[in-house]
């Protein structure tokens, strides 16, 4: 895969989550939908978040959603959104805004086990420039994952 940056999303998260201090990003993919839920679709699997534009912004709502980590303490959520049309994107919301609801905190085992929660995004505003909407990007966070994956399995 060529790299694709984006310099305006990296102009304006790397002054603050590349800083001195240690920030912990947590990551929202598609997954098991809801009883009663109709969702858009990503590979079968259910997208929970949905975004849209509103003013110079999106808007960001989802409800009860599972992060794969750190949702409890999470400085920023990389989450797999659904636009109106039902097509999937990511966005990047900061874990201190207001209207952020974060649920208990979850057990997990294991070696410095991460603080995991479910998380409700509700009416959170963030800016354009942390939406990335590009044909196919959805697809290469998951071959990126399972990259990584592969090699923590294999070393």
């Amino acid at each position: 895969m060529a790299p694709n940056l984006n310099k305006a999303l990296c102009d304006s998260l790397a002054p603050i989550y590349c800083a001195e201090e240690f920030k912990t990003l947590s990551l929202i993919l598609p997954g098991m939908g809801q009883t009663g839920q109709e969702t858009p679709l990503f590979l079968g699997r259910s997208i929970l978040a949905t975004i849209e534009p509103e003013g110079d912004g999106y808007v960001v709502n989802g409800k009860d959603i599972r992060p794969i980590n750190s949702g409890a303490i999470a400085d920023l959520f990389c989450v797999v959104c659904a636009d109106k049309t039902g097509q999937p994107c990511i966005a990047f919301v900061p874990g201190n805004d207001a209207s952020i609801v974060r649920g208990k905190t979850l057990l997990e085992t294991g070696l410095n086990a991460t603080s995991n929660a479910d998380v409700s995004f509700n009416n959170v505003i963030i800016p354009k420039s942390y939406v990335i909407s590009r044909q196919g990007f959805v697809e290469e966070i998951y071959t990126w994952i399972n990259l990584l994956l592969g090699s923590v399995n294999v070393g």
